[in-house]
């Protein structure tokens, strides 16, 4: 396992929602939207993005909708109502207080 590989940080993160691992998976979904936004903040600055067909890949913000639908359902499991409303926003820096990532 490469802990770079977002897939694979996703991927981990429906493995611990299967086994009720919530907290393991918010985390997994947290480092994917981590990597993922640091990934296109780099081709941004290398001035590449401008090669990549957004609509077709990833919204608006750049950021995958399914990564943040299962951090928002990790949200609820852990009594976070107020968490899982920042995924509506996507909002990485509101999770930062209680979690690290």
């Amino acid at each position: 396992l490469h802990p770079s590989f977002i897939r694979a940080r996703y991927n981990l993160s429906l493995a611990s929602t299967n086994m009720g691992q919530h907290r393991e998976a918010a985390e997994n979904c947290l480092i994917a939207l981590s990597l993922q936004q640091r990934e296109l903040q780099t081709m941004d600055e290398k001035g590449k993005a401008a090669h990549i067909d957004a609509s077709r890949t990833l919204p608006a913000r750049g950021m995958s909708s399914t990564i943040w639908n299962a951090l928002q359902l990790s949200m609820y499991m852990l009594g976070e109502p107020q968490l899982a409303e920042s995924c509506e926003k996507q909002d990485l820096d509101a999770f930062r207080a209680k979690f690290d990532f």
